[in-house]
């Protein structure tokens, strides 16, 4: 102010007055001192003075204070942050130029206090958990402390689901229904403990704390899948799944106990067996005990089939396999065993076979070439066994049996004897003797060469399979070879043997028997060893084992006077006969004599037969030419030989009876030369 009544209109009570100067005329100044700042305290002295510059001061304390609050205007946007606590928070701003740099529009001025030293500090409460809201205060104060507030809305959220890593192993159980599934587990630690590797945490929340849950879906039937997913919850919700696969399967197969007792039924094939069953209660009936259960499927519910193997034919045996299987077809075997055997009745068909013949020698008894047919009570033919020989025939012997029985016999062991019965007759002469030209000693028997190489009278030499025989061999003619000189024998011819492709063979002609090895000449003579005496003569076949058979009717009848005695002359093509007593067998049955057992008839410096081996005698060989020397072995015989010498066929000079005459058969000859026999033939 500059005037008294200025300063006296001042707010309080001055009065000022001068005695001497008017107050108009009253010079007011001032002087200002100033301290503080908030307020600012101005102590204003003002100095009156009068005329005569006397002077008086009043004082005016004037405080200049700052009372308005910085000017705040718009907000700061709400912030989300992902975290699990108030730790992940963004930081606090400490500037005004900070806070008006935070999303949203926030302005902040203030009169008297410029931005940069406007004071901010904040606060902040936290309150709830999922999220956590953080309400930050913020205020902001000028110089003078006047403070406005701004506040910031901060939510912390956990919005990561649990972290599960790895799997869950699927399992298989036994069992019928879902209820053999393993109980769930409730726990983090449970989980990670099943077989497989899987790994759960959360960066949030302690395994500890986290909520596992699970539902079961489940499908099928065998197996039963159920798919069991976990849920792994955090404590803000977040959640995680994992599947764990369970397979509850029935992989037990019925349980069958006991057995079915095997069926024999009557019949001709399979359709006679029983039919096959189709239930478990069916089969439970069978004979037996078998018993059948399975621990998930009823016994009505379990499917039978069935299989049958079949083998044999007496019996014909059905293996029948029963295959009980259960829902899950599981399955489990019992074996019915049926027999189906045949009727009991073998009849012959087609017959009758002729069942028995007449032979000379046992040697003709051969294995019947045609044999009955058989049936067994359902019409199929049975094979037979055997054949098992018997029979009253002795070996040697003139008389008696043999016999070829057979065994029909059918499959269920039922049968039926067949015999075939061969009657022995030697037609009253039983003889046997060995030839030494042929004589094996390795075989005990006189060899068949002449027969196995056809050429033998009235063979055909081109079977023989020889090239040499074929090309360089004559045909024998047919006819037993004594009708010539020395012997001329008009008896029996034996033109009826050899091979049908023979020059000149004879209508129905007849092979020889295998067995065959030549022929020879037999003479009989009664109560004299001259041939006066002769009373029977017959040409016949010598067979390998010494026999004398005669295949003809011989010319002679022999009629045998048990008071008589009788000598046997058996004569051969190239060797020296011989000759000795016959002894008279049952009554006058047969007359019987193996020369092969002993020497024969030799008188004084004359010969018998030749020792082949120990206890075996044999006909002399080498008597090649009999017309010049019917009774002696000589020089004349070896002219014979060289005459036929290195040539193949039927020859007298083949004298081992090979085929071949060549210097193994001089050399028999040589060892047999200038023996002669003491038998009369003229």
């Amino acid at each position: 102010m500059t005037s008294v009544s200025a300063l006296e209109a001042l707010t309080g009570n001055p009065s000022i007055s001068d005695a001497c100067t008017a107050d108009i005329d009253l010079v007011v100044t001032h002087s200002d001192a100033v301290s503080g700042t908030c307020p600012i305290v101005i102590t204003r002295t003002y100095t009156i003075r009068d005329a005569c510059l006397n002077a008086s001061t009043i004082v005016h304390t004037i405080n200049v204070d700052d009372n308005t609050v910085p000017v705040i205007s718009g907000s700061i946007t709400s912030t989300s942050v992902e975290g699990c606590s108030i730790a992940a928070a963004p930081t606090a701003v400490t500037s005004v130029s900070a806070l008006e740099g935070l999303t949203g529009n926030p302005s902040i001025s203030d009169a008297c206090t410029a931005d940069i030293d406007l004071v901010v500090t904040h606060s902040d409460a936290a309150s709830g958990t999922c999220p956590i809201v953080i309400t930050r205060t913020y205020t902001i104060r000028d110089a003078c402390l006047n403070a406005s507030t701004i506040v910031h809305t901060i939510n912390i959220d956990d919005n990561t689901v649990p972290v599960i890593s790895g799997s869950i192993t699927s399992t298989s159980v036994e069992g019928c229904s879902i209820s053999a599934a393993p109980t769930a587990v409730t726990s983090v630690s449970a989980l990670e403990a099943l077989t497989g590797n899987p790994s759960i945490s959360d960066a949030c929340t302690a395994d500890i704390d986290l909520v596992v849950t699970h539902s079961d879906a489940a499908s099928g039937t065998c197996p039963i899948v159920i798919i069991r997913t976990y849920t792994i919850r955090d404590a803000c919700l977040n959640e995680s799944t994992i599947v764990h696969t369970i397979n509850v399967d029935d992989n037990t197969v019925p349980v069958v106990s006991g057995s079915i007792t095997p069926t024999t039924v009557e019949g001709c094939s399979i359709s006679a067996a029983p039919t096959a069953l189709t239930s478990v209660s069916a089969l439970e009936g069978l004979t037996g005990n078998p018993s059948i259960s399975d621990g998930c499927t009823a016994d009505i519910d379990l499917v039978v089939t069935h299989s049958d193997a079949v083998s044999g034919t007496c019996p014909i045996v059905i293996t029948r396999t029963y295959t009980i299987r259960d829902a899950c077809l599981n399955a489990s075997t019992i074996v019915h065993t049926i027999n189906v055997d045949i009727p009991d009745n073998i009849t012959e068909v087609g017959g009758p076979v002729v069942n028995s013949a007449i032979i000379e020698s046992s040697l003709y008894a051969v294995t019947p070439s045609i044999l009955p047919v058989f049936h067994n009570g359902c019409g199929q033919t049975i094979t037979p066994t055997g054949p098992v020989l018997g029979g009253t025939y002795v070996q040697g012997g003139c008389t008696g049996t043999i016999t070829y029985t057979y065994t029909y016999t059918d499959c269920a062991g039922n049968n039926e004897l067949w015999v075939f019965t061969y009657q022995v007759d030697c037609k009253k002469i039983n003889i046997k003797v060995n030839l030494q030209g042929s004589y094996s000693v390795s075989g005990d028997s006189i060899r068949t060469d002449l027969n196995r190489l056809h050429l033998l009278p009235g063979q055909d030499k081109m079977l023989s399979g020889l090239p040499s025989i074929m090309i360089g061999a004559p045909y024998t003619p047919f006819g037993q070879p004594y009708s010539a000189q020395p012997w001329n024998y008009t008896g029996n011819t034996g033109m009826i043997y050899g091979d049908p492709l023979s020059p000149g063979a004879p209508v129905g002609v007849i092979p020889y028997p295998k067995h065959v090895s030549d022929w020879v000449l037999v003479t009989i003579r009664e109560n004299s060893i001259l041939p006066a005496g002769n009373i029977f003569k017959c040409a016949g076949w010598i067979h390998k084992n010494g026999e004398i058979t005669f295949p003809e009717t011989c010319p002679n009848l022999l009629t045998i006077n048990t008071s008589s005695t009788y000598y046997i002359l058996v004569e051969h093509r190239n060797h020296l006969a011989v000759m000795d007593t016959a002894s008279i067998i049952e009554n006058g049955a047969y007359l019987n004599l193996d020369f092969s057992l002993n020497n024969s008839y030799a008188p004084i410096f004359r010969h018998g037969q030749n020792l082949l081996e120990p206890g075996v005698w044999g006909m002399i060989e080498g008597n090649v030419d009999q017309v010049s020397s019917r009774a002696g072995i000589n020089s004349v015989d070896r002219t014979s030989w060289k005459n036929d010498q290195n040539k193949l066929g039927y020859n007298k000079g083949d004298i081992d009876m090979n085929s071949a005459t060549n210097s193994l058969d001089e050399t028999k000859w040589k060892l047999t030369q200038n023996k002669t026999t003491g038998i009369s033939f003229n």
